[in-house]
């Protein structure tokens, strides 16, 4: 069985698809939500959050907080409309999201100091295939609770949060592991009702978001307006000053089987 799987949601009863993914994993709620979602027929354990309205980063620091407090080294954090976890093929096939999971987990022994691993997005094909070292992950990620250590995410800072969390960890010496021969399914960032669907449509506020970490990365991060949808505030990050790469899958591979009889150092 895999580690323990903490699934984020709000608003969003009707259409909670990880639910459905990892019936056995830990939804956490705030608690005038709890009712709505058991009438919609959720059947996942629920956790209630001590306070309503904190916003994302505030549900991420409880889930990262509660995990050290049991002692649960490593765990996943997912978003709650993931459609499938798969196989990037090609073609694309669906598979087994907790088997997925657990051959994900071997990630930890890739390198010393792996603090976060993560999958491609399906829509991404050109990362497809390829394991990407510190970069950027986001909708469901396997944290080192240990390595994550005082780490925490930063109010203000939401729908760009999860940037900032990697970031940090890197910071500090830790590693990240982003496999693409697996991919997440979910709706395009700011499409899906319910859960942050209405900051998203933000735009000014967005972007004020993309400046703060400008400020808060200074060299590192660039606020600059993208293409999509019409326009959307994004940031830039010059990952490289991490020591970020891509590598094969097969070289992946042989650097865990290299690893296999020996202690990785955390």
């Amino acid at each position: 069985m895999t580690n323990p799987i903490y699934i984020l949601s709000k608003g969003r009863p009707e259409k909670c698809p990880t639910t459905e993914l990892f019936p056995h994993a830990t939804l956490v709620l705030e608690k005038e939500d709890v009712p709505k979602y058991e009438a919609a027929g959720v059947k996942n354990k629920i956790e209630v959050l001590p306070e309503s309205n904190g916003g994302i980063t505030v549900v991420r620091n409880w889930i990262i907080e509660r995990a050290q407090s049991l002692g649960q080294k490593h765990i996943w954090m997912a978003d709650d409309d993931i459609n499938f976890l798969g196989h990037a093929g090609p073609p694309i096939k669906k598979d087994d999201p907790i088997a997925i999971l657990e051959d994900a987990e071997r990630a930890f022994n890739y390198r010393s100091r792996v603090a976060q691993i993560g999958f491609e997005y399906v829509q991404i094909w050109y990362n497809h295939n390829q394991v990407q070292i510190n970069k950027a992950i986001q909708v469901i990620s396997g944290f080192d609770t240990e390595l994550f250590g005082k780490s925490r995410y930063v109010k203000g800072l939401d729908l760009k949060e999860d940037q900032d969390i990697t970031l940090q960890l890197l910071s500090k010496g830790c590693n990240t592991v982003r496999l693409g021969h697996y991919v997440q399914s979910c709706p395009s960032i700011g499409m899906n009702k319910g859960g942050l669907h209405d900051t998203y449509q933000n735009r000014e506020w967005l972007l004020d978001v993309c400046k703060k970490m400008e400020r808060r990365w200074l060299g590192t991060c660039k606020a600059f307006m993208s293409k999509k949808q019409g326009g959307m505030p994004e940031v830039k990050i010059k990952w490289r000053e991490f020591g970020s790469k891509s590598i094969s899958v097969e070289e992946y591979e042989k650097a865990l089987e290299s690893n296999a009889n020996q202690e990785v150092p955390t």
